[in-house]
């Protein structure tokens, strides 16, 4: 018996790994994409449409104009993003990015070295913005300055 959402998307997840394992595709680039599929559909189920948030992936727009590399997902609130010509990726804003995923099928040194300079530059970019566009108070009051501060007025 399900007794929390937890518990479902826990079932969920392992029918539709199952799924994923009968499919015989050797190609590695659209096995990741099956993966990054399944996460997504996972995530999306988890966040209220309240809040009016999107999950989209493709590059982090850091407050030099550089963009990051592609990332697996983004979760993302406004309209400042903007989808990238002919293709289904998006860049977005740092100031909008409020997390962003990295999906492996299997983890390895390499991928967890790389997974961690994309998040370093991200997070890089995160600390320059919060240096240019917090109020004072929030910046000497040593707690999160991300995500946790900003509000979601339709979720009210």
């Amino acid at each position: 018996m399900i007794t929390s959402f937890a518990q479902f998307l826990e079932q969920f997840q392992a029918k539709e790994v199952a799924i994923l394992a009968k499919e015989e595709v050797k190609h590695g680039p659209t096995i990741g994409d099956m993966y990054e599929g399944l996460a997504r559909e996972l995530i999306e189920r988890t966040i209220p449409e309240k809040l009016n948030l999107k999950l989209v992936d493709g590059f982090v727009v850091g407050v030099d104009g550089d963009y990051s590399q592609q990332t697996d997902a983004m979760l993302v609130m406004g309209t400042d993003g903007h989808r990238i010509p002919k293709t289904e990726k998006w860049a977005w804003p740092i100031k909008d990015v409020l997390a962003v995923f990295e999906v492996k099928k299997n983890l390895y040194a390499a991928d967890l070295a790389d997974s961690i300079k994309k998040m370093q530059y991200i997070s890089l970019q995160q600390k320059r913005l919060l240096e240019t566009n917090i109020p004072v108070d929030l910046r000497a009051c040593g707690a999160c300055l991300c995500a946790c501060h900003r509000t979601f007025p339709q979720a009210r």
